[in-house]
């Protein structure tokens, strides 16, 4: 039930991935509300015209999924300018030795598979607080909005019933805007566009099998998403929250 309504990106000059999750459907016939849930890249680039876009959607919370030592050197969520409710939750980073990632073809889907070991409890978390009315509309980010953020996207559309293939496509999504970033970087930073492009591609790539590999991963361990996620500690009654605040 491959879905083309949702996940829309909208246009803003300081992030390059951001995306509204609604319109997308559900194998039993509902729709992700849009308006609701955004997933995107670093949020400390904003310039005031997309705060003021921001804030016309209404953005109650904004979940910064980076490690410490990112919000740290590159900056968070400008609050002081649209002082929002921000939340700090790091996952595990996914950035290695350049000479590791070029000998394994299967790097990204390995650090996936880390990710939602070492960071269940933190991922419990980050679920329960989407399912919160009080929380929505709600952001959550990590630096390119790809791997800590495409894992969070790719639980809650699968807990609400969207099929497989769908979950895949909105990772996929994340090429154009790495595409659209690297330009930016280019104009705005070229001596760190410089050393980027001398780095493995795979570290900037979100392939569609990468994404098919660890949903088969988390069905073969866990058995589905839902019970991955009652297995980190997220509760029957928060998944029920989920599906009756983002679906209609």
């Amino acid at each position: 039930m491959l879905a083309e309504t949702g996940g829309t990106r909208l246009e803003l000059t300081g992030a390059f991935n951001f995306r509204d999750l609604g319109g997308y459907k559900t194998k039993s016939g509902d729709t992700l509300q849009k308006g609701l849930l955004f997933r995107s890249d670093d949020l400390w680039r904003l310039s005031d015209s997309d705060i003021l876009r921001l804030k016309g959607l209404g953005i109650n919370s904004v979940i910064d999924l980076r490690s410490e030592i990112e919000t740290t050197t590159r900056g968070i969520f400008p609050i002081e300018k649209f002082p929002t409710q921000y939340i700090h939750i790091a996952l595990a980073d996914v950035s290695a030795d350049p000479e590791l990632v070029r000998s394994n073809d299967d790097y990204l889907f390995e650090r996936y598979q880390e990710i939602l070991v070492t960071s269940q409890a933190k991922i419990a978390k980050v679920i329960t607080l989407l399912a919160d009315k009080d929380n929505l509309p709600a952001v959550f980010h990590c630096a390119a909005g790809k791997d800590r953020t495409g894992i969070i996207a790719a639980l809650v559309l699968g807990v609400l019933g969207v099929d497989d293939e769908t979950v895949i496509m909105d990772y996929a999504k994340t090429r154009s805007a790495m595409k659209a970033f690297s330009s930016w970087l280019e104009n705005a930073y070229p001596e760190i566009a410089a050393i980027i492009s001398e780095m493995p591609p795979v570290l900037f790539s979100s392939e569609p099998q990468t994404m098919k590999n660890t949903l088969d991963w988390i069905s073969d361990k866990f058995g589905s998403i839902e019970k991955y996620l009652l297995s980190s500690g997220v509760t029957r009654t928060s998944i029920a929250r989920l599906h009756e605040e983002l679906l209609i």
